[in-house]
């Protein structure tokens, strides 16, 4: 809706909006809305409202990740980058990131299970661990996301085994 509205407002009157609807989102935050939350967190990190201060930032994400584990994937990204998107650059806190998608994944996030899967296969936030990406996606899968079946065809066609005895979140990890 605020989109629509700033494409025929001027250049500072849509900023205005933007920040109007950040207050609106933090307002809503403060009141104990999950969704106010994680759109108040994406609306300051989009750079289309002013910036909110990082340690609010985490705050509004974790709030919203308490009521919907899909939103861990983003606050597990907000632990490696704090919105400074650069793709060379090490992740900040990879411990903190890890431990939000396994948690994530554990409460039944799916879109987490890929994002491990991603992680592994990468090596962006830990060591590569194809073995364990494997099993990451084959997880993902089992879900309705359609992305599973095609990483788990892609890490097959690299020559990756599928075994079943390698666990996405195995004993030891933390959760």
């Amino acid at each position: 809706m605020f989109d629509r509205l700033v494409n025929k407002a001027s250049g500072e009157s849509g900023v205005s909006l933007y920040a109007a609807a950040l207050d609106s989102y933090v307002d809503g935050a403060r009141k104990g809305s999950a969704q106010a939350a994680v759109a108040a967190a994406g609306i300051s990190l989009s750079g289309q409202a002013p910036r909110l201060p990082n340690e609010q930032i985490l705050a509004l994400m974790n709030q919203a990740f308490q009521s919907n584990p899909d939103d861990g994937v983003f606050l597990s990204l907000f632990y490696c980058d704090e919105g400074e998107y650069d793709d060379h650059k090490a992740c900040i806190d990879p411990q903190k990131s890890m431990a939000t998608l396994e948690s994530a994944a554990l409460r039944g996030s799916s879109h987490a299970l890929l994002r491990l899967g991603d992680v592994y296969e990468t090596g962006t936030v830990v060591a590569a661990d194809l073995p364990r990406a494997m099993a990451c996606y084959r997880e993902a899968s089992k879900t309705e996301l359609k992305s599973g079946p095609a990483a788990v065809e892609r890490l097959l066609a690299r020559g990756v085994i599928a075994d079943s005895s390698i666990q996405c979140i195995g004993a030891g990890h933390t959760q």
